[in-house]
């Protein structure tokens, strides 16, 4: 019995391994395909190495943990990782050779078909339960049917020395492993979550300006694009008439507006308060003109229902245009200037800053924000 389990068992600490793999990569940000494909060559390997340290049934038919890399490759990665593992384990079982190889090839494509079942009809939120990942077990486990295409004396063999163990391993094994990338998979996507927090403004939904950096830094370096910082015209007057709630409602609604008018590849932010930033990329410096203006009157057109209350709301906008690379510190320099000098001129209007004059460094003058509101 102990010279059946230990082959099973070295198997599964090898998978073990790749389950720690399966989560450090996943944290890595390597997009799904090559995630996929990647981890299914690796689960192949890790098939392939089971079948070099096998039970030995007779000349030429040997049993191992093959069968569980393949379910699992199925059940956890896909149609795209699972034909990865099914070549690479495949492959090997038919260069290792003898009367079992078809068998043995059998054995992994039933084994495969059984995880990518599992994976179609199970949800993702899923695939964690113990209940569900013992289902996975069992159906591998009907990998052993392919036993059907060995001769009759070696078919008795296997199922005599290895049948009630081999289900019985398969069986913990997808619990098990199945429960550590489970597990792995719930953290990523965590921190995930946690990340993707970081980068939002609560009350929005908008990038904040840590993901708007981030964004920016995502941006092809020479692309022309142009930063629009859009303020609403006399908010304060809107919380003191109406109450901070009201206020919200208010922005909750600008942002909406905005993205409406947002063009795809646009990335909005808030900044804080009732600063709105949007870059516009790529875009010429007429283009990020006429696209402000048409968000001015857009906002300007219709009024924002808040309860009981319709508001008409303006906004004014600065923007500056940069015909490549540029420090986001000195973009929304220039931007707040020219924001300030629509303020400044009467509110409820579009001002560009020179489009590729690199403003003075220092901070913004005090009266720009005074007026800001």
């Amino acid at each position: 019995m102990l010279d059946v389990i230990i082959p099973f068992v070295n198997g599964m600490g090898l998978m073990a391994l790749l389950t720690l793999l399966f989560g450090w990569l996943s944290r890595k940000g390597v997009p799904r395909w090559q995630f996929r494909l990647l981890m299914g060559a690796a689960f192949g390997l890790g098939g392939a190495a089971s079948m070099l340290d096998p039970i030995r049934i007779t000349d030429g038919v040997i049993t191992d943990a093959r069968a569980l890399f393949a379910g699992l490759s199925g059940a956890f990665l896909g149609p795209l990782g699972a034909t990865a593992t099914l070549a690479i384990t495949a492959s090997v079982r038919i260069w290792i050779g003898g009367i079992g190889s078809i068998a043995g090839v059998a054995v992994l494509s039933i084994a495969t078909a059984a995880g990518l079942v599992w994976h179609a009809f199970i949800p993702p939120d899923q695939r964690g339960s113990l209940r569900r990942l013992a289902l996975l077990g069992l159906m591998i486990s009907l990998s052993l049917c392919a036993t059907l295409l060995l001769p009759a004396d070696a078919r008795a063999a296997v199922l005599r020395q290895t049948g009630l163990v081999t289900v019985g391993l398969y069986m913990i094994g997808s619990v098990v492993l199945g429960s550590m990338m489970a597990a792995a998979r719930r953290q990523v996507r965590r921190e995930e979550v946690l990340r993707a927090a970081a980068h939002k403004d609560p009350l929005t939904g908008l990038l904040n300006r840590r993901g708007l950096e981030h964004a920016l830094n995502l941006l092809p370096p020479d692309q022309p694009r142009a930063l629009l910082i859009v303020d609403v015209d006399h908010f304060k007057q809107i919380n003191d008439s109406f109450g901070h709630p009201v206020g919200d409602i208010v922005l909750q609604g600008l942002s909406a507006r905005i993205g409406e008018l947002a063009r795809r590849g646009d990335i909005l932010a808030r900044f804080g308060g009732e600063e709105f930033a949007m870059v516009l990329s790529p875009v010429t410096a007429a283009a990020a003109a006429e696209i402000a203006e048409r968000l001015r009157r857009a906002i300007e057109a219709r009024p924002f229902e808040a309860g009981q209350a319709a508001l008409h709301v303006t906004v004014s906008i600065g923007g500056v245009f940069r015909s490549g690379e540029g420090d986001l510190t000195d973009a929304v320099r220039a931007a707040d200037r020219a924001l300030y000098a629509a303020k400044f001129e009467g509110r409820n209007r579009v001002r560009f800053s020179d489009s590729d004059a690199r403003p003075a460094a220092g901070p913004l003058p005090g009266p720009q924000r005074q007026a800001s509101g």
